[in-house]
């Protein structure tokens, strides 16, 4: 029978989200801070101008020139690209690389659970490398096994989720300097605990992406806003 859909889809099972409200929950990285209290008179305030019926063009106008201020490091409004978290970002970056059905993500592992459920979503694998016992992991082997044709998508959290340590900025550019045919993921949601990123960097690597979220450091799970940070080219590929 013939199908409107992709085929290689039709054996995936659809993804559920089911996160349980909890006082604590480190599993997710929550914070148990509601920033609401601080905010909330500038925040109604600023409702007071804020149409609700109308598309927000002059604020995400603004959010876009704020947001684009606080990255710094000379970038330009067409280096960011926000979404509805760092989750949509990840998911339209893995379905934008997917080229057929052997193509596949490299990630380290342990490390964002997530990564695997959002490129099986679109019908991409993923592949992992396993950290050592003291979180470590083999530069040599990573570059390796992400040299394969069918790797389309190097992944590399930083800092790691969920082990807390940070890779050295060296080891980090000796990959993605030695993959300059593929495109290199550094997953920087926990910039603001490191203050370490590859922000300044980006002009001289069109083949980096880095991606951040506000759920974190912000303590605004709940806006599910993200964003994602390149060199001009690679945004508008």
């Amino acid at each position: 029978m013939n199908t409107l859909f992709r085929t290689d889809l039709s054996k995936i099972s659809a993804s559920t989200v089911n996160v349980p409200m909890r006082k604590r929950m480190m599993c997710l990285n929550e914070s148990c801070m509601d920033p609401y209290s601080t905010i909330m008179t500038s925040f109604h305030e600023r409702m007071k101008d804020v149409r609700l019926n109308r598309y927000f063009s002059p604020v995400t106008d603004e959010l876009h020139t704020k947001l684009t201020s606080y990255v710094g490091h000379q970038l330009s409004a067409d280096h960011l690209l926000y979404g509805n978290g760092a989750d949509d970002i990840l998911y339209h970056i893995f379905l934008a690389v997917r080229e057929s059905e052997q193509s596949f993500a490299l990630s380290l592992a342990p490390s964002y659970f997530d990564y695997k459920t959002f490129a099986l979503a679109v019908g991409l694998k993923v592949r992992f490398l396993d950290l050592e016992p003291d979180f470590s992991f083999d530069t040599y082997e990573y570059i390796r096994r992400a040299s394969d044709p069918n790797c389309r998508l190097a992944i590399l959290c930083n800092p790691n989720n969920p082990t807390g340590n940070l890779f050295s900025k060296e080891q980090l550019r000796q990959i993605i300097t030695a993959l300059p045919d593929k495109l290199v993921l550094i997953d920087e949601t926990y910039y603001e605990f490191s203050g370490c990123t590859f922000a300044e960097e980006l002009a001289q690597y069109p083949n980096l992406i880095l991606v951040r979220s506000f759920s974190k450091a912000f303590s605004s799970a709940g806006l599910r806003f993200g964003y994602a940070v390149s060199a001009r080219q690679t945004s508008r590929n």
